[in-house]
């Protein structure tokens, strides 16, 4: 069963798309990939984008070495849940470049809920979330070179961004906590009776 996420109906999602905002959140952590997420960006010509990076871990150092003197890399560490939200809505697209087979990773739903779309790696869970071309892009799993080309496409087609935006913030609608809870409640009868 997914999980389940508040939701705010009476929010208004508005984007710019003059720089293209790239969000990664989550364990600075060698299988969390986000060296391929670099890597990926890096290869990027564009000088309207930024990768912002929060989180801690055990690789942060290497990391940021892997991201050199790349100015439009942004690493701001540990953030508080109220940042967090600023990020997800400032984001044009999230990246969850996962090596290993996360079960139902939480940032996808944050994200959806802020009309951001998710570029991840089909692996695991994540795939089950991410419909591919309406919600979000879906790559291999440390796959680079396919990343750096969806990326490319994505940037240089901002209504594209905005279509797969407009798709995620449908998405999420699903994933309601309301209606989470009373699947739950129903099943937990359904296992009692």
């Amino acid at each position: 069963m997914p999980i389940g996420i508040e939701l705010d109906s009476n929010e208004k999602i508005s984007k710019d798309y003059q720089t293209i905002d790239i969000l990664y959140t989550g364990g600075l952590i060698e299988a969390k990939g986000v060296y391929t997420l670099i890597e990926s960006f890096k290869q990027l010509s564009s000088n309207n984008i930024r990768l912002h990076i929060t989180g801690r871990g055990y690789y942060e150092q290497e990391l940021k070495l892997l991201a050199g003197s790349d100015s439009r890399i942004l690493f701001h560490g540990f953030v508080t849940s109220e940042q967090l939200d600023e990020l997800y809505h400032q984001a044009n697209v999230a990246v969850i470049p996962s090596l290993f087979y996360e079960n139902a990773p939480a940032v996808i739903l944050e994200s959806f809920r802020a009309g951001t779309p998710v570029i991840g790696s089909n692996i695991g869970g994540i795939p089950e979330i991410i419909e591919d071309g309406y919600n979000g892009r879906l790559f291999a799993a440390g796959d680079s070179d396919e990343l750096k080309d969806i990326l490319e496409n994505l940037i240089s087609n901002p209504a594209e961004l905005k279509r797969l935006g407009e798709g995620a913030a449908k998405s999420v609608k699903k994933y309601d906590i309301n209606e989470h809870t009373k699947k739950l409640v129903e099943l937990y009868e359904e296992i009692r009776s």
